[in-house]
């Protein structure tokens, strides 16, 4: 009935608006390179990309579009730099990918209307009069927030600020990772991601199962014996007493 749910800028974005909107359906939540929607926004230092310039240059109709196309797709060599000055083969080879993708302009108009519009979405609290950090407003969900190091496209701050929202809360930032640290240090953070999500179960060994009476019973057959060895002690003294007197009657008589 619940899953794990995890997202990477954008995409964990969107999951921020998902645990808050059904929370009973997410059991936790890992945001990758994106604070929380109520502190994102306000937070998008100049070294980004994508900044609040470029928002606002994104709600001109067609032109962004045709601006992602300049260049050979420059802006997807900008965005995925850890990739593009590497020579691994492999990595040119997801450039390459994605430029393919992105070879038309209609292809563009999907991702970049998620930036003309998520900007203006928060999430409010039940009470318009409340503040979300509220405790009865405050998302119940267990959430990990995951953040590089050297990542230039966000503010540390706004990751310790989207911490005010939650009632269970984890942030690690990961050494030598910009902004993709699950492709840039995939080991650390799949590492990281199995010890948060996967509850590890330990290994019982199942001990053979004693009678719940044992120490009961064993008192009791020692009490047993020490009662039939008396019984039996009674009647070697009886039979000893009743020897005489049975011989000295025989021989008065």
């Amino acid at each position: 009935n619940k899953c794990h749910v995890i997202g990477h800028d954008l995409g964990a974005l969107l999951g921020w608006y998902l645990v808050h909107l059904w929370p009973n359906c997410v059991s936790k939540f890992v945001s990758i390179s994106c604070p929380h929607p109520n502190v994102h926004w306000e937070y998008l230092p100049p070294s980004s990309f994508f900044n609040k310039n470029w928002i606002c240059f994104s709600q001109l109709p067609y032109l962004p579009e045709m601006d992602a196309l300049q260049s050979d797709l420059k802006i997807i060599n900008q965005c995925y730099q850890h990739l593009s000055k590497t020579n691994q083969s492999d990595d040119l080879s997801y450039i390459d990918a994605y430029k393919y993708t992105f070879s038309r302009t209609e292809d563009w108009t999907g991702a970049i209307n998620y930036f003309r519009n998520l900007p203006f979405y928060r999430i409010e609290p039940r009470n318009s009069n409340d503040s979300l950090n509220k405790e009865e407003d405050m998302l119940q969900v267990p959430c990990l927030l995951i953040t590089g190091s050297k990542d230039v496209s966000v503010q540390m701050e706004s990751f310790i600020k989207s911490t005010e929202f939650l009632k269970t809360s984890t942030v690690r930032i990961i050494d030598n990772a910009s902004h993709f640290p699950h492709q840039e240090q995939s080991k650390v953070v799949n590492d990281l991601l199995i010890s948060y999500l996967v509850r590890v179960k330990v290994a019982q060994k199942e001990l053979p199962r004693q009678n719940s009476s044992g120490i009961v019973g064993r008192m009791k057959d020692i009490v047993s014996s020490t009662v039939q060895y008396g019984n039996t002690l009674k009647d070697s003294v009886q039979k000893r007493n009743i020897l005489p007197t049975t011989v000295m009657t025989s021989w008065q008589n």
